[in-house]
């Protein structure tokens, strides 16, 4: 008996179904996709509040100009007017051994020169810590470290003082004892040496120069001049002077007469010092022009001068005129 043939016969429709659900699925994912690509394609930036900020870049910056300390005042305007009618002073031209650094140098003398009071505010401050020798201490002020010392028991404060000595053979018994007062305290002071202490209207054309003392050639004792005077001295000053040929920042003013002073200080404020100590007996003659017009560059410059007559008399209304307009002060008393 044979096996009978079965055959099972599915229906076609479900097959059907199946490619039509396909083909639907197919068509919705493509739409998805198109959607999805357009919104991501139109989305909004990031909000700036999330965004990476850009790199800093600095603006160029200048400093503005530095104002000037207030203890500096410009320079006073010379009336051209009326010092064109008045006197010069000249200076020579050194002689015939040269160096001379104020060689052509004319400083006019203006008319009605008024003796105000200190122009300019004290920039002196005392203070610090460092003792000096004999009792002097160091401290600061706008010039630069400053030395609070005293000459002669007046207290003197200064960042780099100016010394004026007058070496005319009156003066000699005393050098020796005032150099070492002033170098307690005040060891790297500028000395100039000076014949007297006058003050002319027409001075500077005797030859007239100032030179580091080492250069300067030793003069016969006889001369009429500052070597001259220098050579006379002997004992202990005489090896005072001797020290000074070595000495830095010593310096002589030459001059045939004794009215030459004002270009000793005009050497001082070269030397830009603070202070100045000046050493003589002021007897001789000083102008009232000549000292105005001293009195004037000394305030622009804010620099007090302290005057000592070593006779022990009151320092003469000129002089005592110059210290008083500066904010200085005067002494009168014989070295010793």
């Amino acid at each position: 008996m044979g096996m009978a043939e079965i055959r099972i016969s599915l229906p076609r429709w479900p097959y059907g179904l199946l490619g039509v659900s396909l083909a639907l699925h197919a068509g919705l994912l493509l739409m998805v996709s198109g959607w999805v690509i357009g919104w991501q394609t139109d989305a909004p930036g990031i909000p700036e509040a999330f965004a990476e900020p850009p790199a800093f870049v600095q603006d160029e910056w200048e400093a503005p100009p530095p104002e000037p300390p207030e203890d500096m005042a410009p320079e006073p305007a010379a009336d051209t007017a009326s010092a064109a009618a008045l006197p010069t002073l000249m200076m020579g031209d050194g002689g015939a051994s040269g160096g001379n650094e104020y060689s052509s140098f004319v400083a006019a003398m203006p008319a009605a020169i008024g003796v105000a009071g200190n122009l300019l505010p004290e920039s002196r401050a005392g203070g610090g810590a460092g003792a000096a020798d004999g009792g002097g201490r160091v401290g600061k002020s706008l010039q630069g470290k400053i030395t609070v010392g005293n000459i002669f028991n007046t207290r003197v404060e200064s960042a780099r003082l100016g010394v004026l000595l007058d070496v005319s053979s009156s003066a000699h018994p005393y050098l020796p004892l005032t150099v070492r007062e002033i170098e307690r305290h005040f060891g790297d002071a500028v000395i100039v040496l000076t014949y007297g202490c006058g003050m002319y209207e027409r001075a500077g054309a005797d030859g007239m120069y100032v030179r580091e003392f080492g250069r300067c050639k030793p003069a016969d004792a006889g001369a009429k001049n500052t070597l001259g005077q220098i050579a006379k001295a002997g004992g202990a000053t005489g090896d005072l002077f001797k020290k000074f040929r070595a000495r830095p920042g010593t310096y002589v003013l030459y001059a045939e007469n004794c009215g030459h002073t004002y270009f000793g200080f005009k050497k001082l404020l070269d030397e830009k010092v603070d202070t100045v100590y000046w050493f003589a007996d002021f007897r001789d003659k000083i102008s009232n022009r000549v000292a105005g017009q001293l009195i004037k560059e000394l305030q622009a410059r804010g620099i007090k001068v302290i005057a000592h007559n070593f006779t022990g008399k009151p320092v003469p209304e000129e002089g005592e005129k110059i210290a008083q307009a500066t904010g200085g002060s005067t002494i009168a008393k014989v070295p010793r």
